[in-house]
């Protein structure tokens, strides 16, 4: 059989497996830049991609390392026997996912080889996590691999199955797949997968290593509150010139004004955990700010430091189970005329239950610098997601599908939005207006024109 939904099935319970029930986001494509094409709207992308499939892959065709043929390749990851012979060879692996490359040449070329090296690299990476239960930063690394691997694997698998394609397109994409019989999944790999998930499980619950979704809120706002005067610190030592919240730290906050997700009237919730603390920092020399921020850091409780296979423009401050991240602007002019000079977002503590006016006195609430333009900014960071900024205000999966919200679930964000409003603190109120390509983007838009 061409395609079988099992084997993706299979592959994505390693998240529930891995994560232990907390809640994992993808946020960034360090790993692989080149992916961002697969999960934008350009209609050439998407064109190019489909011609691809539909063509087939040109299976004399070497370039990739050493004169290895698409068709060898392809021979090898359909025996399991065969591919671990062929185990040392990661050359070809990293030239077919392209790692850590901004462009991929194979992904127009010949994208089910892309395709298969991404499952391949998806098992060998379970297996280093099976592994290192017990060592914290292979562990995460492992994880985080998976994590970056399993998403472009569904990116592609959307692509491939082609729901908004012509029959005859599909007929052809699946023709060509085909071709000397070639196949997305190989059996053996599916049942590879299921053994690793198998043996994963067996490990005693004492040893596994759970990086993330096993804080409290009460731990997170702690987090929060320590990693401010950190930089806060940072900022006044002139070790940087300003920092701000960014990605979903920044989001949660416009939309709540809590360090966690609120339940909606509908009872929906939204899935991303508070586990981290996302920054963006303006500095003069970045290698400066990492070694000067490392030492500091240690007064503060937290422990910093990189990853090995994040970019060096990203360091890592530990406290706990908690985390901080924080990326360097880089000098972008667009980050820096967005971000500064920052406002206000509120981070009211967990047990609260109303919102606090700005000069409440309250020592149970933060107030984090905020970019000043939070969708032009984030339109920058997220250049390559369309679909998360289309409609700003309202939650969105990460896969370019509309949550099921109500009516009631949008005037409550909307509500929520203008008590922040009320009290001082950046909100989504202003970008209800913008809302576009959401089942509810037409509410939205009429609940901020007051014709609701």
């Amino acid at each position: 059989m061409l395609y079988n939904k099992q084997p993706i099935t299979l592959i994505f319970s390693i998240f529930a497996i891995l994560s232990k029930g907390g809640a994992i986001s993808v946020t960034r494509d360090d790993l692989y830049p080149w992916a961002g094409v697969l999960f934008g709207r350009k209609k050439r992308d998407m064109h190019m991609l489909r011609a691809a499939f539909s063509r087939g892959c040109p299976w004399k065709s070497s370039i990739l390392p050493n004169g290895v043929t698409y068709k060898s390749f392809a021979n090898v990851a359909a025996s399991e026997t065969a591919l671990w012979q062929w185990h040392w060879n990661q050359s070809i692996l990293d030239s077919l996912t392209g790692r850590a490359q901004a462009t991929n040449q194979h992904l127009y070329i010949c994208p089910l080889a892309v395709w298969r090296a991404l499952e391949i690299r998806c098992y060998n990476l379970l297996l280093v996590a099976a592994k290192s239960v017990t060592d914290e930063r292979s562990w995460h690394v492992a994880w985080h691999g998976i994590k970056c691997a399993i998403r472009i694997i569904e990116s592609m698998d959307n692509h491939f199955q082609c729901h908004d394609c012509t029959e005859d397109m599909r007929q052809s994409m699946h023709s060509a797949a085909m071709h000397d019989g070639w196949q997305v999944h190989a059996n053996w790999l599916t049942r590879a997968v299921a053994e690793g998930i198998k043996k994963f499980e067996e490990e005693p619950q004492d040893k596994v290593f759970n990086w993330e979704g096993n804080i409290t809120s009460t731990e997170h706002f702690n987090l929060m509150r320590d990693g401010k005067a950190l930089l806060e610190h940072a900022r006044q030592a002139k070790i940087l010139r300003s920092w701000v919240i960014s990605h979903s730290t920044l989001i949660t906050l416009m939309r709540y004004g809590q360090n966690h997700r609120r339940r909606l009237p509908s009872g929906h919730c939204e899935s991303d955990g508070h586990v981290d603390m996302v920054m963006m920092v303006f500095t003069d020399n970045w290698a400066a700010f990492v070694e000067a921020l490392s030492q500091a850091a240690l007064n503060f409780g937290f422990e910093c430091g990189g990853i090995p296979g994040w970019t060096d423009q990203t360091m890592f401050c530990r406290q706990g189970q908690g985390e901080i991240e924080i990326n360097n602007a880089d000098k972008s002019y667009h980050l820096d005329l967005s971000a500064n000079p920052p406002s206000q977002c509120l981070v009211d503590h967990p047990s609260a239950q109303t919102w606090p006016k700005l000069d409440d006195p309250n020592p149970e609430r933060l107030k984090l610098p905020c970019p000043r333009d939070p969708m032009a900014f984030m339109n920058h960071v997220w250049a390559h997601r369309y679909h998360y900024m289309s409609c700003f205000a309202l939650p969105i999966s990460r896969h370019d599908a509309a949550i099921p919200l109500t009516k009631e679930d949008v005037d409550s964000l909307w509500n929520r939005s203008l008590e922040l409003q009320g009290s001082g603190f950046t909100n989504m109120a202003l970008y209800f207006q913008h809302c576009k390509d959401h089942p509810l983007s037409d509410y939205a838009q009429d609940l901020y024109w007051g014709r609701a």
